[in-house]
């Protein structure tokens, strides 16, 4: 049944809650939506688990306090690092795949920092994780690598030189929280420099459907498209039509009908509380607050006319592709 299917996501910050929010635990079902009961519950076969820290002076401290997290979580018999595409051929029985991503390079150096400390702590993380599924580069705000979704800033000299030493370690760049001109500008110094770099956008949703900066302009889909890319469906009511649940699937058989070898789940399930904005809330529709809803969603999309191809592809077939054709 495609309820069953195995899923990819392409998202989350549970790192940051199992290491800065109070009496984490990864069997909790409070608060965050991709702990291990929902994982399990919605069949998730490979998560990926962004290293994530807003711009500032404790986002390298923070960084390495969710390396560490990740770490002590491969302690746990549940889990396993996939860093290989054979793995996919080969999985663990009832153990869930996990990858690296960072969200926001500020977490491997500060503002004033030399880049060769950027660099050091970055091949620090490989040496740990063997792998880094994307680095999201910005996050809402400008950085010193350049403008975040909530910015006008586009690529700097900085961020040309992190795109190199991507380029040179085969790590995907992820535009879910560049600015316009930021991604743009990514698009055209990889075309310069004849880079063979994987582009996606992890957690995003599309703008025609949703007029809104963390959403993807029609061109852009376009660009992630023609490289092959990945385009992770966001969760998130802020980006979706904040009154309508119904409008997490009009964002998704969107995708399937305009980007059907890109997309795929990014849910972006995370510490609840860090966000207690009441105009907010909920954060995510009540229906799809956690990772256990994936069954549910596919089921939903069957009643909708989405085919059996259609939903493997987007519950892990698009993933597992990008996978076998970027990692080798």
């Amino acid at each position: 049944m495609n309820s069953s299917l195995p899923i990819t996501d392409l998202h989350c910050d549970l790192l940051l809650y199992l290491a800065n929010a109070p009496g984490a635990n990864i069997l909790a079902t409070e608060d965050i939506g991709v702990t291990l009961p929902y994982l399990q519950k919605g069949k998730v076969s490979h998560q990926v688990l962004a290293i994530f820290a807003t711009t500032g002076p404790e986002s390298v401290q923070l960084g390495e306090l969710q390396l560490q997290a990740y770490q002590d979580l491969l302690q746990h018999p549940a889990f396993f690092a996939l860093t290989e595409s054979k793995q996919l051929d080969q999985p663990q029985e009832d153990k869930i795949g996990v990858t690296l991503a960072i969200e926001n390079a500020s977490i491997l150096a500060t503002e004033q920092e030399p880049l060769d400390t950027a660099f050091r702590r970055l091949d620090n993380i490989l040496a740990i994780g063997k792998r880094l599924f994307y680095i999201t580069i910005t996050h809402h705000a400008e950085n010193r690598f350049g403008g975040g979704n909530y910015s006008t800033v586009g690529l700097k000299p900085d961020g040309e030189v992190l795109l190199d030493y991507m380029a040179e370690k085969d790590i995907p760049v992820d535009l879910s929280h560049t600015s316009d001109a930021m991604a743009y500008d990514i698009i055209n110094y990889i075309d310069k420099k004849r880079y063979d770099l994987a582009v996606i956008a992890s957690h995003s949703n599309f703008r025609i459907l949703r007029d809104h900066p963390r959403n993807l302009p029609s061109e852009l889909v376009v660009e992630i498209i023609k490289r092959n890319g990945l385009i992770g469906a966001n969760f998130l009511r802020l980006f979706l039509d904040g009154e309508q649940p119904g409008s997490l699937l009009e964002h998704i058989r969107y995708g399937l009908a305009n980007a059907p070898k890109c997309m795929a789940f990014g849910a972006d399930f995370f510490y609840r509380p860090g966000i207690p904005d009441p105009e907010r809330q909920p954060l995510f529709f009540p229906e799809y607050e956690d990772a256990g809803q994936y069954p549910k969603i596919l089921q939903q999309l069957e009643t909708l006319g989405v085919t059996e191809q259609e939903l493997k592809a987007l519950a892990h077939g698009n993933a597992q592709r990008f996978i076998r054709t970027f990692w080798g």
